[in-house]
């Protein structure tokens, strides 16, 4: 009877501990975004890189 009550304590904090986690991974991959390659990384900072090179382009006192 005891470990018929342990196995059903037990099995109840697994399923708890298995939605946590779920959540965890579910908020995780919202936080992240969408999946890129290397190659969309490098594409992006290059696009970054370059609106700042405009802007303090745009800011630059002739001179």
């Amino acid at each position: 009877m005891l470990e018929q009550e342990t196995n059903k304590t037990t099995l109840e904090s697994n399923t708890i501990l298995e939605r946590i986690a779920q959540q965890i991974l579910v908020a995780y991959a919202w936080v992240s975004g969408p999946a890129m390659s290397e190659q969309d990384r490098i594409k992006e900072e290059l696009s970054k890189s370059h609106l700042v090179e405009l802007e303090l382009e745009s800011t630059r006192i002739a001179g």
